[in-house]
């Protein structure tokens, strides 16, 4: 206790103070206060500095959009579809995932944005049966040519959509708020 009451005597100011201290002036006492550049900062604007430097990462200078409206028209084979789109780099060449039915996903390349119809496009999808550009999956193939995009939307926004285009291809259901837009070719 007396250790206790001889830095408090020591002290001009209180080891701990229950007082809270508002204002531009509030911590001026501190020693860290004088010593630290960024105390001189107001708040907000270390605020907005992290916030930036947060969401750096998530933002790519060199984004590109595309719309593969035209493409989605069903009237070209997979191999051409998704051969294209890789010769633009707008997809990765090699395929993400490939199902048993033998459709290979592939992700759009970093930081191109692929829209189809409006909506922001998750994957594009294709297969070419005897096509070295497709890997074969474990079971029997989906059909002999078929490539798509799944997009991020609801089965029945993008139905309106491509009836409002007057497109007639297979809109199928892909995941929660994942919608496939699908040309197939038997």
């Amino acid at each position: 206790m007396a250790l206790i009451a001889a830095l408090q005597a020591s002290s001009p100011e209180p080891a701990y103070s229950a007082t809270l201290r508002t204002g531009p002036r509030a911590f001026q006492g501190d020693a860290w206060h004088q010593r630290s550049p960024l105390a001189r900062i107001p708040m907000k604007r270390l605020t907005f500095a992290a916030f930036l430097l947060g969401a750096l990462p998530f933002v790519s200078p060199a984004s590109h959009a595309a719309a593969l409206d035209d493409a989605l028209t069903c009237k070209e084979s997979a191999h051409t579809f998704i051969s294209g789109l890789i010769d633009q780099k707008l997809i990765n060449a090699k395929p993400m995932r490939v199902e048993s039915n033998s459709i290979n996903a592939f992700w759009p390349a970093r930081g191109e944005h692929l829209t189809a119809y409006g909506f922001s496009v998750f994957a594009i999808v294709g297969f070419q049966q005897d096509d070295p550009l497709f890997r074969t999956g474990s079971g029997k193939p989906i059909a002999r040519s078929a490539y798509g995009a799944v997009v991020v939307a609801t089965q029945s926004r993008v139905q309106a959509a491509l009836d409002a285009a007057g497109n007639t291809a297979i809109v199928h259901h892909a995941g929660p708020l994942l919608t496939a837009i699908f040309c197939q070719q038997d």
